[in-house]
């Protein structure tokens, strides 16, 4: 793998990563690195998931199997998580 395939493999899972934080963001799970509050926008947390599978299936021929596994892997725990909060509140948006 040369150099430049590499970087740029590390540019997408940041890409990742950074949709990944923000969707844990918006589900609750983690303080807003920002305002330093847990707030659940759980619409918010429905986009960045919609994004990150979104993200999967247009790039799935490009990834390694690595990036696949770790995607499918990660999309699936923000499902579990989302599904679970969205049985239990009714309200969508609110401080933890």
């Amino acid at each position: 793998m040369n150099e430049q395939v590499k970087y740029h493999d590390l540019l997408f899972i940041n890409l990742i990563k950074t949709f990944e934080l923000s969707a844990n963001v918006s589900l609750g799970l983690i303080e807003d690195p920002v305002s330093k509050s847990k707030k659940m926008d759980l619409q918010q947390a429905k986009y960045y998931i919609d994004l990150l599978e979104m993200l999967k299936a247009r790039t799935k021929k490009n990834n390694s199997d690595e990036i696949e596994r770790y995607l499918k892997e990660m999309i699936l725990q923000l499902q579990m998580k989302y599904i679970e909060l969205t049985s239990n509140n009714t309200d969508k948006k609110g401080e933890i």
